[in-house]
């Protein structure tokens, strides 16, 4: 078991001692008690404090001190002793218990560790048990009597005798019911008769105040009536009398034949609230087998009495133990069942037919068939209450424990056994833990007891384990021999402040083991006192907490530090990050946080794998870390980005600003040279966005969004740069995201429009034209291309817009096709790099084509040269499949890119188109002139067409045509207009 598992080990015994259901105490060979638990202060009235203040004797009356050392000495002998005594609470209320002493020794003490359980309610159980057993035996010996009797009086005297002497009770009469003036009842029967008591009963069945006792009201009432007789009302007349004769209970069962009632059996009993409901109805069926036998002799026909008394008893008794609480069974001498209550059936889970009849050996899964015949026997032959414990087995074949209460009595002459059962599982748990506590007390704490001046008394096992030192180095030492040296005077100093002033101290400690390791523990001292609340001894349990910290250490690891990098994350930046505007606040002074993105990184980790990418990030770290100073932080926030903070610029922003660009540049110029990724050179630059904070009222999440959005305007600015934040930049950014908003609005509200563009040849004749997106804003009116298709590009919107813009210009495609006029034109769409890169981007085409009906060859696609930069080979496959169909390609705004001719080759392109960049300057610069003549010339020698956009002037399209290109877009020939404007354009003169 390791240190953890005993701590745990520990608490948990500890948390179960403090809480368990029963009483516990721990006393010394004097008799003082030294714990007790909550339980016990809960049951006693006491509090902890004042209960360690007595001794058991104090509890105990049956333990006073002078019979204590005759107790001590044989608990010792014995080790555990199991009795019954009685406790006695702070209000002096004394209660039955139950003790199970358990004699424990160690480090020279010796102490009495006791589990006490307060049995109060079930002596009370037993006592209805055997009261109701008792009555049971009662009845039985009544029936004889009834059935034998001849003459009236001696039967009710004899059924009298039986009551006191059978049923235990103190004495019983029988009183008749004169009919005369003051309706006074005469006592015609009785047994345990006191002197004098009955002499001059003055008893009246009147509804007067002398009426209002048992007696009268039972005969009034014709209701059976009990009273405690020292605190009810109604027995004012009688209670001096009946208490100076011990009587403090009694019941009254009226007696009745076919006039009605005619008398009363009264029974007495020494206790107070003593008749429990099953016993009531066993008495209440008495009073009935009276009535029954008196009326038997009145028409002298025994015979018939006894059939009807034993009829009566059987009925009776059938319904009281079928109905009984408790797992009741009445056996014969070979352990046969007679009756079973139905919780016993229950208990067993048969029903009543397959009880009845049934041998015990069927359900004790515990004593054989020998031994269960040998109990049997010995319940019959005791003649008194007996109780064992065993195991029954249900029907189906699960087990419990039981405790099996049993008395003998005669049953129409035949010897049986009234047995009750009672399922002791719950107590059987508790005495389980109790053992379970008991063990765990021999704990894996090391422990070391002191005497009061800190001198080394005793120490356990685990101490040695721990430590290192063995018994014979510690005793007689002082705990300093463990000093690590690491906590100063006001350590300890509060240490013995707590012990001295709350008898306790707990915490962690370092100490230092035999051989010189330091190791850290989790450490209790607690001082014991004596009788004058002096301290005696000391006493420390302690485990090693080595294991716990480097757990700790762990976590706080996995809680603020990138696994990859060892550098601080979000989590722990943010937090130094909040510390440092709070420094600024006081000091004045400026801070800087530089955002860094690595630049192209995704194309190593794909082109070389995530193995060789954690590689490069590890690498970019400790480059980082090369370049700030001690007290900046560099921190990773994921994937390629990593935030450096630096603090204490200087306080004139212009100057901080410097300082902060001075590292920055550093960090671009050392992340520049080459890496070493799987013995080759691999160069990767990066961009830096750089936001200065000055006071605490900067929020977290706005520098970090400033930083993050001049990090973005230095990647706009080409990359491997460092930019500052621009407040600008925030407008920018938060009128970009307006524009993203309604431009998703757009796309769901249908807001775009197509405008179209004329092409014309070498002879102004229109041989095409261009399909143009217009957003006609519902505030705005229209909105530039330029400025939402870069946001649709950015935000994946450009998918959905472009599949609109090709069917909706095919739709118009369609149209000219049924017109002589127009079904000659050639339709261009323009078409992104993400849109085109779509897996199923051919079959979306095809599908278009054949949902209009198009001639195909009449549908121009262009695209741009930055799809030839990726992926080639999926590209040729694309395009390919789709110029399949007849569908034509012309690579739009070329010469302004980077196209290979290999790839030119390749791909099925049906014409080039010269960028207006080059067509605006081409009157007076000559270079544009010799790069329109290049692109001229490249597009022939590959058998492509050549169309000219942004022609606005007549001079250009001359030196286009001396050029050798015949085809022109522009201004020249038409602006882009919609297409009801350009219905006229197209119509013949």
């Amino acid at each position: 078991m390791n240190s953890k598992d005993t701590d745990s080990l520990l608490q948990l015994t500890q948390f179960a001692m403090d809480n368990a259901s029963v009483d516990i105490y721990w006393i010394d060979r004097n008799a003082r008690i030294h714990y007790a638990n909550n339980h016990a202060c809960q049951l006693l009235g006491y509090t902890r404090d004042e209960l360690l203040q007595l001794s058991i004797s104090d509890l105990d009356s049956n333990y006073p001190f002078a019979q204590w050392s005759q107790h001590w000495q044989q608990l010792k002998k014995d080790k555990t002793q199991i009795f019954e005594t009685q406790h006695r609470r702070k209000d002096g209320m004394s209660f039955q218990v139950e003790v199970t002493a358990n004699f424990v020794s160690f480090g020279g003490y010796e102490f009495s560790v006791s589990f006490v359980k307060d049995i109060s309610e079930r002596m009370l159980a037993e006592l209805a048990r055997n009261r109701l057993a008792r009555a049971m035996n009662l009845m039985s010996n009544c029936q004889s009597v009834l059935a034998r009797s001849e003459n009236e009086r001696e039967m009710l005297t004899e059924i009298c005798r039986l009551v006191v002497e059978t049923g235990d009770y103190l004495m019983a009469w029988v009183g008749l019911a004169n009919h005369d003036a003051d309706k006074s009842v005469r006592p015609i029967a009785q047994f345990g008769y006191v002197e004098g008591y009955l002499d001059n009963p003055n008893i009246t069945w009147a509804d007067t105040e002398m009426g209002q006792g048992s007696t009268g009201a039972a005969i009034r009432t014709g209701k059976i009536v009990f009273n405690d007789i020292p605190s009810s009302p109604k027995m004012s007349p009688w209670r001096d009398a009946a208490i100076k004769r011990g009587y403090n209970g009694n019941i009254a069962l009226p007696l009745f034949d076919k006039q009605g009632i005619w008398g009363a059996l009264i029974i007495y009993s020494k206790e107070t609230s003593v008749f429990s409901k099953e016993e009531i109805e066993l008495l209440e069926k008495l009073a009935i087998d009276i009535s029954f036998g008196i009326e038997a002799l009145r028409i002298r026909d025994e015979k018939a009495a006894a059939q009807i008394a034993l009829k009566i008893e059987s009925e009776k008794n059938l319904a009281i133990l079928r109905n009984a609480s408790d797992g009741i069974h009445i056996l014969d001498e070979n352990g046969n069942v007679i009756e079973a209550s139905d919780s016993f059936c229950t208990m067993l889970g048969y029903q009543r037919n397959e009880i009845i009849g049934m041998n015990v050996t069927r359900w004790d899964a515990q004593l054989t068939e020998s031994e269960l015949g040998k109990k049997i026997k010995e319940q019959i032959l005791k003649q008194g209450h007996s109780r064992f414990e065993t195991v029954h087995r249900r029907k189906d074949g699960s087990v419990f424990d039981v405790e099996v209460s049993g008395y003998p009595f005669e049953l129409n002459g035949n010897s049986v056994i009234f047995n009750s059962s009672r399922d002791i599982t719950e107590r059987k748990q508790t005495q389980e833990a109790q053992r379970i506590a008991a063990t765990a007390f021999e704990v894996q704490e090391g422990i070391l007891i002191t005497d009061s001046q800190t001198n080394i008394l005793q120490v356990n096992q685990a101490f040695t384990r721990i430590t290192g030192y063995s018994a014979e180095e510690a005793i007689g030492k002082k705990p300093q021999i463990l000093s690590s040296g690491r906590h100063d005077a006001d350590f300890y100093a509060a240490m013995w402040d707590s012990i001295n002033s709350t008898g306790k101290w707990q915490g962690e400690i370092w100490n230092r083991r035999k051989y010189g390791e330091i190791y850290p523990e989790h450490l209790t001292i607690t001082a014991v006192k004596d009788s004058d609340n002096s301290i005696t001894n000391y006493v420390a349990a302690f485990a090693d907490a080595t294991k716990s910290k480097e757990s700790e250490e762990a976590i706080k690891e996995l809680a603020f530090f990138d696994p990859l990098t060892k550098l601080p994350n979000r989590r722990l930046l943010q937090d130094r990050l909040f510390q440092a505007l709070s420094s600024s606040d006081r000091t004045g002074q400026t801070g800087a946080l530089l955002f860094i993105d690595l630049d192209n990184f995704k194309t190593i980790n794909d082109t070389l794998g995530h193995i060789m990418g954690d590689l490069l990030l590890q690498k970019v770290a400790e480059r980082l870390k090369s370049c700030v100073r001690e007290g900046d932080t560099v921190a990773r926030l994921g994937g390629d980005e990593f935030v450096v903070m630096l603090e204490n610029l200087s306080a004139q922003s212009i100057e901080a600003a410097t300082q902060a660009e001075t590292i920055g540049e550093k960090i671009l110029a050392t992340l520049n040279k080459p890496y070493m990724l799987a013995k080759k050179e691999y160069f990767n630059t990066s961009s830096i966005g750089v936001a200065l904070f000055y006071h605490h009222h900067d929020k977290l999440d706005d520098l970090f969004k400033q930083a993050d959005i001049a990090m973005y305007q230095a990647k706009k600015a080409g990359r491997n740069t460092l930019r500052f934040f621009d407040p600008h930049m925030q407008e920018a950014i938060d009128t970009r995201s307006t524009l993203e908003n309604e431009l998703r609005n757009a796309v769901e509200y249908h807001q775009f429009f197509l405008y179209y563009q004329i092409q014309v040849d070498q002879n102004l004749r229109p041989f095409g034209a261009e399909a143009l997106i217009r957003w006609v804003h519902p505030k705005r009116d229209l909105v530039s291309p330029a400025e939402f298709i870069p946001i649709a590009e950015e935000t994946g919107l450009i998918l959905p817009i472009g599949k609109w813009v090709l069917d909706t210009a095919c739709a118009q495609l369609s149209k000219w096709q049924l017109d002589a006029n127009t079904r000659h034109l050639i339709m261009s769409v323009n078409v992104s790099a993400k849109q085109f890169r779509q897996p199923d981007f051919a079959t979306q085409v095809q599908a278009i084509v054949l949902r209009h009906g198009i001639d195909p060859t009449k549908l121009k696609l262009e695209l741009t040269e930055s799809i030839l930069h990726e992926n080639m080979e999926s590209t040729v496959e694309t395009m390919k499949a789709i110029n399949a169909l007849g569908v034509l390609f012309s690579l739009d705004d070329f010469g302004t890119g980077y196209s290979s001719l290999q790839y030119l080759k390749q791909l099925p392109l049906h014409q080039l188109k010269i960028d207006q960049s080059f067509v605006r300057d081409l009157a007076v610069d000559s270079s544009d002139k010799a790069i329109v003549n290049t692109i001229v010339a490249m597009a022939q020698s590959l058998d492509m067409e050549v169309i000219a956009e942004g022609v606005e002037t007549e001079e250009q399209r001359l030196l286009l045509v001396v050029a050798g290109c015949t085809q022109y877009q522009g201004f020249l020939f038409g602006r882009p207009m919609p297409i009801d404007l350009l219905k006229d354009i197209l119509q013949p003169d």
